[in-house]
């Protein structure tokens, strides 16, 4: 791999090759890999010059309508790895019931099966190193603790969500040793995609072209191209694609920059243990080598279907900053795992560790398999939803441009009534579940004033965007209702991929950081087709007529 920087060269360039990847995150590497494994010369270009690139982040800002939506520059992030930088780590995929049609919500069905869907689990799983087992039912075997949650529960059915390890959740940190071996791929940094060329009549992307924060441009000519930037820029990319080019390269499609959506979390309450060991081995992550998992409580399907909402899951979480010990072994246990090895003895040093409670820890952790949270930290009860999919939620350009003369991003946003329903009966059916499996005799929930019966408060007002944004270039087999096919190839474009969440028809009640890399694997194999057909077709001779015609 060669690595340059637009705003380093001298003078504006042009380069050509097979496939040109608009984005250096978590999507964009894992393809640009893929590819070039293959023979595929790849291009990658990259709006940030490092990691968390702040400079890079002023990009990001929007124009919000509304002022609703929170994460729009912190959500995302510029530079190789991207947004992968910050993610927590967890990976959970979809359900079969997610991608169903769901007429109650006029959720359309995914065009592609469950089973296609996780074509590509294995390889993903591999590349975190997660381990091999089901998120189904019940907990691991090996971390069972004798308070599990039940399995056929008729309002919440509960999944095993995996993390990945602090050393293997930046893509970049995992690829860069591999990627640097690559004889036929570049990486180009401080390059920000600001136009296009194409040809109208025959649907095809002809060259993107990017510049720095000065005048320098670089123009990438491809066979192929991907836009692999998160669902807010890769949506105003293909805006602006069709705005350079009269409105005319995705006319007829009334689904580009629609549909905007996110999950939407809220705080609902307090678990107030009384009995802490118990809460701790019902909720507590558990532990294998080093595997992590945790409880993933989901509304069932059937549960959505019979109150008329859209799914949801319950969490809890606790800021551990609140226990010093915990704290601490938290800030040595990252250094150790991501081979910091220079910042551990000041961490050591600094550290703040109760001997009693970290032998208690430690026993937790080795003979239980599971993290002991102490008394002295909150644990938050909340609950996250699927929003429900509106048309006239959107993403469209606005006038107002950046520093590097782009037009921004203007979002018109607004959770709905439908929102708050299904916010309303999760926690109902929540409260139910808890009372009817007795779990009220180890742990009483104090309930935020939101949530009670009587209040004037809406759920909606406590409850804030997921930075998991999706639906504004969907997934679908018409061309009038949806931007990409089912290998993610945009409809009207015949030479342009989209992978990001911004192709969910439907968001679901998982983290979308799996399905991400699975659409990635998916799209992979298309690219490769596609580059491979093109590449035979133009090296084969020319065919010659000569003499009288055959009969």
């Amino acid at each position: 791999m060669t690595i340059r920087s637009l705003s380093q060269i001298d003078a504006s360039r042009s380069v050509e090759t097979d496939v040109c990847i608009i984005g250096a995150g978590m999507a964009g590497l894992f393809l640009a890999q893929q590819l070039c494994a293959l023979g595929i010369r790849v291009v990658v270009v990259e709006s940030g010059r490092k990691l968390s690139d702040g400079d890079a982040a002023e990009l990001n800002e929007i124009c919000d309508d509304y002022g609703r939506y929170k994460w729009p520059v912190t959500g995302r992030m510029r530079g190789p790895g991207g947004s992968s930088a910050v993610w927590g780590g967890k990976m959970i995929p979809l359900t079969p019931g997610d991608l169903e049609e769901r007429a109650h919500l006029q959720v359309p069905k995914w065009p592609i099966s469950h089973s296609e869907l996780l074509e590509g689990l294995r390889d993903v799983e591999a590349f975190f190193r997660l381990d091999r087992g089901s998120y189904e039912n019940d907990s691991p075997q090996h971390s069972r603790t004798g308070y599990e949650f039940p399995r056929h529960d008729k309002d919440f059915s509960v999944r095993w969500a995996k993390w990945a390890g602090f050393r293997r959740g930046n893509v970049w940190t995992i690829l860069k040793t591999q990627l640097h071996r690559l004889p036929n791929l570049d990486l180009w940094l401080d390059a920000t995609v600001c136009g296009f060329t194409a040809d109208t009549l025959a649907g095809r992307v002809s060259t993107a072209i990017c510049r720095d924060q000065s005048e320098t441009k670089l123009a990438v000519s491809a066979r192929h191209f991907v836009v692999a930037a998160g669902t807010i820029e890769s949506t105003r990319l293909l805006l602006l694609l069709d705005e350079m080019h009269d409105d005319r390269i995705f006319q007829g499609c009334n689904a580009l920059g629609h549909y905007f959506q996110d999950h939407l979390d809220a705080q609902v309450g307090r678990l107030v243990p009384i009995d802490a060991s118990a809460v701790n081995k019902l909720f507590g992550t558990r532990y294998f080598r080093l595997h992590r998992r945790s409880p993933h409580l989901e509304l069932t399907h059937a549960a959505q279907r019979a109150e008329g909402v859209a799914s949801a899951f319950v969490h809890v979480t606790s800021d551990v900053s609140q226990n010093p010990t915990l704290a601490s072994i938290k800030q040595i246990a990252r250094a150790l795992e991501t081979q910091d090895y220079r910042a551990l003895p000041a961490k050591i040093r600094h550290s703040e560790i109760n001997p009693r409670l970290l032998g208690e820890f430690l026993i937790w952790r080795g003979w239980r398999h599971t993290l002991l949270v102490p008394g002295d930290v909150d644990l938050n009860l909340r609950v996250c939803i699927e929003q429900s999919p509106r048309w006239d939620n959107r993403i469209k350009l606005a006038q107002e441009r950046d520093r590097l003369g782009a037009r921004k991003v203007a979002l018109k946003w607004l959770p709905s009534e439908a929102d708050e329903r299904t916010f309303r009966v999760s926690i109902d059916r929540f409260a139910n579940f808890w009372r009817r499996n007795g779990f009220d005799k180890i742990c009483r929930i104090d309930w935020a004033e939101a949530t009670r019966g009587g209040s004037a408060s809406s759920i909606l007002d406590i409850a804030q965007d997921y930075a998991h944004p999706s639906g504004t270039t969907r997934m679908g087999l018409s061309r009038a209702e949806a931007v990409v096919g089912p290998d993610l190839v945009c409809h009207l474009v015949s030479n342009l991929s989209v992978v990001s969440a911004s192709c969910f028809p439907s968001a679901g009640s998982s983290n979308p950081t799996l399905t991400i890399m699975l659409l990635a694997c998916r799209a992979t194999r298309a690219i490769a087709r596609s580059v491979q057909t093109s590449l035979a077709m133009a090296s084969a001779p020319a065919i010659k007529m000569s003499g009288a015609a055959n009969v």
